[in-house]
């Protein structure tokens, strides 16, 4: 079973967002901000992805990649945003690679197949 990180400032959002990766038999932690997130993935060393909104209140989705990504480089990462087209292009620190997007709006079959997808990227050689 993978363990996520699921960061969101909209509590609707973040409960939405849980229950579907729980529905899909992901082991899920929620996180209402950036700082929330850090402590969250600090105190465990077994979250295997972060699933991040990109605008948020404090520290914006990047921010909190890029901060968890120094901790561990190679995190895979989903970003979501309401606000895609002004947040298409991550920070350069943050690599290209096991990254991905979601706009919002998006219902429970797009984004478990982001969470596949996700995961698919780091599997060698995988054929989908």
């Amino acid at each position: 079973m993978k363990k996520i990180l699921v960061v969101d400032d909209e509590p609707a959002v973040l409960e939405y967002l849980a229950l579907i990766a729980q529905s899909l038999d992901y082991e899920v932690l929620k996180a209402k901000d950036g700082n929330a997130a850090i402590r969250a993935f600090s105190e465990d060393n077994d979250i295997d992805a972060l699933i991040t909104d990109i605008k948020m209140p404090g520290m914006n989705g990047y921010q909190l990649a890029i901060a968890l990504r120094e901790m561990r480089p190679e995190l895979p990462i989903l970003f979501i945003s309401g606000f895609f087209k002004e947040f298409e292009t991550p920070p350069a620190i943050l690599g290209e690679v096991s990254i991905q997007f979601l706009s919002k709006p998006f219902n429970a079959q797009q984004f478990g197949t982001a969470l596949l997808l996700l995961f698919v990227s780091l599997t060698p050689d995988s054929n989908l």
